[in-house]
């Protein structure tokens, strides 16, 4: 019982990253195409929340090294197209607050 138990959890952890991920990607996607630079800045706090939320998962139990590079891309390319849609003046807006 206890290993099911071990199994079970290990795999919900495992889905919450691949969930993040799956929408790290969509916000990459989504942030290309977004003309509002607010929702653009509001892309940009929730590529840091998804990408704080995979930390805390990995924190808690080691993931399997595939799922956690998969899951550093897609932080990586989320943040950087983020970036540079904003543009230069990356902090001005009410968001930054």
């Amino acid at each position: 019982m206890a290993a099911w138990l071990r199994q079970r959890i290990g795999r919900i952890r495992r889905e919450r990253i691949e969930v993040a991920t799956l929408r790290l990607l969509e916000i990459r996607s989504n942030v290309r195409v977004e003309s509002d630079r607010y929702k653009r800045e509001a892309m940009a706090g929730e590529t840091d929340d998804l990408a704080a939320g995979v930390a805390r998962q990995a924190l808690r139990r080691a993931a399997e090294p595939h799922t956690l590079a998969a899951a550093a891309l897609a932080v990586d390319a989320a943040r950087s197209t983020v970036a540079r849609r904003l543009g230069p003046d990356v902090g001005t807006g009410p968001a930054s607050a």
